[in-house]
């Protein structure tokens, strides 16, 4: 199959480094390069496939494929003409790494890395700063972007539409503000669990990202009942709306939301929202095709359609 342009190896097929080395080696005009997790091909494996496939504009590298620093950076300087790169979870590529791929891969417009890739808030600087050309930015729980990478994001990365800040991220209040304010054109934002990004930081959001049709706030974000007015006077556009558990937006910020966020399809609020903020809903978000609510902060109780 040397005529290949795109190859998709699904997850846990062990190809291993010889796999690799035999992709390389035959299949030199893919453009498009999918390995699913679990595939034990190494560093070495992908620096075989990086150097000889180089003219490749996607690449995705799953989970546990022992990536690491050396792999990372023959992608980053034999595929420059990446134009979408994602990086699952647990290959770990340092710092080094993460270096390569802002200074080389430059033409992305699409990035992803997993949990524990260990992108931390030191390394998304140079990333922001080389890599401007992002419209769609995902970063894994637990990769310690911290205020500080946010910020770095917010004001170099001004053309994204899509972002998602994984969980245990820590942006915070500061971070979250910083995006708002340098991204005003998402139209799709997801903040994961524990972002601490509190009313201010929701605010700040609601008010300068008007073009959201997609939002999603994980649990324990503190958004509290302020948070959620805010997106129901400002977010309009909005057709799919998730808030998490532990957000106190209560049944004022329930109902606020039910009666201005008429476009909504798709609604998960996991919070405690009572009686009247689940009446709210049922009565005015009759467009919706799929609904779950938690009253209780349990599991939550789903239709999908109404």
């Amino acid at each position: 199959c040397t005529a290949l342009i795109s190859l998709d190896i699904g997850a846990n097929n062990k190809i291993r480094q010889a796999g690799a080395q035999a992709i390389a080696a035959n299949c030199k005009a893919l453009l498009s390069l999918s390995i699913g997790g679990g595939n034990e091909i190494a560093a070495a494996g992908v620096a075989a496939i990086a150097k000889r496939c180089n003219a490749m504009t996607a690449l995705s590298i799953g989970k546990s494929n022992s990536l690491g620093e050396t792999g990372a950076k023959a992608i980053a300087e034999h595929c420059q003409g990446l134009v979408s790169l994602r990086i699952g979870e647990y290959n770990d590529i340092g710092d080094e790494g993460v270096r390569a791929i802002a200074e080389n891969c430059k033409a992305l417009t699409s990035l992803g890395v997993g949990y524990d890739v260990y992108f931390s808030e030191h390394w998304f600087v140079p990333i922001a700063e080389n890599c401007t050309a992002l419209t769609s930015l995902a970063v894994g729980d637990g990769n310690k972007l911290q205020a500080n990478g946010a910020e770095a994001i917010a004001a170099q990365c001004t053309a994204l539409q899509s972002l998602s800040f994984g969980s245990y991220n820590n942006i915070g209040e500061a971070g979250a503000t910083a995006v708002a304010q340098g991204c005003k054109g998402l139209t799709s934002l997801d903040i994961g669990d524990k972002n601490n990004i509190g009313e201010a930081g929701l605010k700040a959001i609601a008010e300068n990202c008007l073009a959201l049709t997609f939002l999603k706030i994980g649990g324990w974000n503190n958004i509290g009942e302020a948070g959620a007015r805010a997106i129901a006077e400002h977010c309009e556009a909005l057709t799919c709306l998730s808030i998490g558990y532990e957000n106190n937006i209560g049944e004022s910020g329930a109902r606020a939301l039910a009666e201005n966020c008429t476009r909504l399809t798709s609604l998960s609020i996991l919070d405690k929202i009572g009686g009247a903020g689940i009446q709210a809903v049922m009565e005015h978000c009759t467009a919706l095709s799929s609904l779950c609510l938690s009253p209780l902060g349990g599991s939550g109780r789903q239709w999908q359609t109404r």
